[in-house]
């Protein structure tokens, strides 16, 4: 599984785009404690705050059962900015 970070997410990890997990995730929940062990506070006060849409092979996770979408090996993961209208 591989996960590519787009834009201002960047921000939150240190300016890496991609990363690939050591460790199997089951589900989008499962692998969001491996994300903020990497990436620390600021990469969690984003998620808490919602700053980041989550598609799993190209579909929206909002869309396919939330942080229960369910994860296995090759999946390709894209966390993507929110984007606010101004």
């Amino acid at each position: 599984m591989i996960i590519t970070f787009y834009g201002a997410v960047q921000e939150y990890t240190q300016g890496e785009k991609s990363f690939e997990p050591d460790e199997p995730c089951a589900t989008l929940r499962s692998l969001i404690p491996v994300l903020l062990k990497r990436y620390g506070d600021p990469f969690k006060e984003a998620v808490d705050n919602e700053r980041f849409f989550f598609l799993v092979n190209g579909r929206a996770a909002a869309l396919s059962g939330g942080l229960n979408t369910s994860l296995k090996q090759g999946d390709k993961i894209e966390v993507i900015p929110r984007i606010e209208a101004g």
